[in-house]
């Protein structure tokens, strides 16, 4: 499980039903059996054994599969989804991506995105971290693809801030991110 993320499961007939509940972000080896069902309050993922990833944050649903076939319900909408493809709804919006890594990047302590909304990456880097952070005259909206450390906050700073063109000030749990000025 990913940092702010909890799973809850009913044991009792878990060998009749193997169902999940997920809130934020888990990677699932699925041993071939029984169907396996990952539900959150945004979408359902149901497998039957395979490798993959959900992650569900607020406005923020992707499923990406790296082994086997899942089936994604979205908005009572149901895909298909092969091994080396993502889909992503932001906000709504659905995207299908190509998933080229074994394993999502998390579990390599990285976050990576591509061509997400600057937002969701600021509120990763805060789950993160456990920090707070704070925007002074900066767009949310554009669209950020790259990576970040999880491991060393100062160099997170900089893999968000540079290709942003941002700057930042880090006092204790508080970080600030303003727009460069303009010459």
């Amino acid at each position: 499980m990913n940092a702010d993320s909890k799973v809850t499961y009913d044991d009792t007939d878990w060998d009749l039903q193997r169902n999940i509940t997920l809130e934020g972000e888990a990677f699932f080896k699925v041993a071939k059996g029984k169907t396996f069902t990952v539900s959150t309050d945004l979408g359902q993922v149901q497998v039957l054994g395979t490798q993959f990833n959900v992650e569900a944050r607020k406005d923020y649903f992707e499923v990406s599969c790296y082994e086997g076939l899942v089936s994604v319900t979205f908005n009572n909408t149901t895909q298909k989804l092969p091994a080396g493809a993502s889909l992503l709804f932001i906000r709504g919006e659905r995207m299908e991506r190509t998933v080229s890594n074994r394993e999502p990047s998390w579990l390599n302590r990285e976050s990576s995105f591509e061509r997400v909304p600057l937002q969701f990456v600021i509120n990763e880097l805060e789950r993160q971290f456990k920090i707070d952070v704070a925007l002074e005259n900066v767009d949310t909206e554009v669209l950020f693809t790259g990576s970040f450390n999880n491991t060393d906050l100062e160099t997170a700073l900089k893999s968000i801030s540079t290709p942003s063109k941002l700057n930042f000030k880090v006092s204790g749990d508080n970080v600030l991110f303003y727009a460069e000025d303009t010459p």
